[in-house]
């Protein structure tokens, strides 16, 4: 092994500028008598710590102990974007093929509106149109097709999904499962295990027990007794009507049952 000392304070440790040979073809450049990078005889780059016979374009290698942390960096490569002048300035990583035309991926930094803060997106080229699929805001509110998400997954299009789909519970006035725009109008467990419930306007309309009991009206789900069974609070208002053409000319066959009336009205 040779060392050729391009340019470097003579009798330091550290040399600016090394450059020997190690291995037939290769390039290599060392700092204080260490090998930092490699350029290999097919033109692969090693990088860093025991990267000298680097298996990709471009490996970078580093011995760090130091562990993760959800608040820190942990990093081998960084690239940025150090221009000031805009708000909205942007770094990314541009990833593509020609395979089959050309497509491509784009990995992207950007500043948004708050200070010293950054959105992470990826966009997608498809039929040759290129477009963002994916954001995740700064403060972690994730949209996939959905470049402004208000929810923590902001889905623009549908879901499919091969296994279980679970939610929290919820409740009448925030059932699990609701509408964007009516919050309080939706699907919930109830108030026991194997219960499921449904609200409008925040209030329990309808409840189905573990044994396929069905409650509507103001009953719960504890006290529904009957495979059917209502309950209406108030005196005189319907409890169940049923109206009906049967194509006989001027005959309808009606049947109205009243709260509190102790029977049914109606006719046939």
């Amino acid at each position: 092994t040779a060392y050729e000392i391009l340019s470097g304070l003579v009798g330091s440790e550290m040399c600016i500028r090394d450059r020997f040979r190690n291995g037939v073809n290769n390039l290599c450049f060392a700092t204080a008598g260490v090998q930092r990078l490699t350029i290999d005889e097919n033109g692969k780059l090693g990088l860093g710590v025991n990267a000298s016979n680097p298996s990709y374009q471009l490996q970078i290698h580093e011995s760090d102990n130091t562990a993760y942390a959800a608040n820190a960096t942990v990093a081998q490569l960084a690239v940025g974007n150090v221009n000031s002048s805009s708000a909205t300035n942007a770094a990314g990583i541009h990833l593509f093929t020609d395979g089959n035309g050309r497509g491509l991926v784009n990995l992207c930094a950007l500043n948004n509106s708050t200070n010293a803060s950054a959105d992470f997106t990826i966009q997608t080229r498809h039929n040759s149109t290129l477009a963002e699929r994916l954001r995740i805001t700064s403060n972690g509110k994730v949209g996939i097709a959905q470049a402004s998400p208000d929810y923590e997954l902001d889905v623009t299009g549908s879901i499919g999904f091969t296994s279980q789909m679970r939610g929290a519970s919820g409740s009448a006035s925030a059932p699990a499962y609701s509408f964007d725009g009516d919050s309080d109008t939706g699907m919930f467990r109830g108030g026991g295990v194997n219960v499921l419930s449904f609200a409008t306007a925040g209030t329990e309309r309808l409840n189905i027990t573990a044994a396929g009991k069905v409650g509507i009206g103001t009953i719960t789900h504890n006290n529904v007794t009957a495979q059917l069974h209502i309950v209406e609070p108030t005196a005189g208002n319907s409890v169940i009507q049923l109206n009906s053409g049967d194509g006989y000319p001027g005959v309808n066959r009606n049947l109205t049952i009243k709260s509190g009336t102790g029977g049914w009205a109606g006719s046939k």
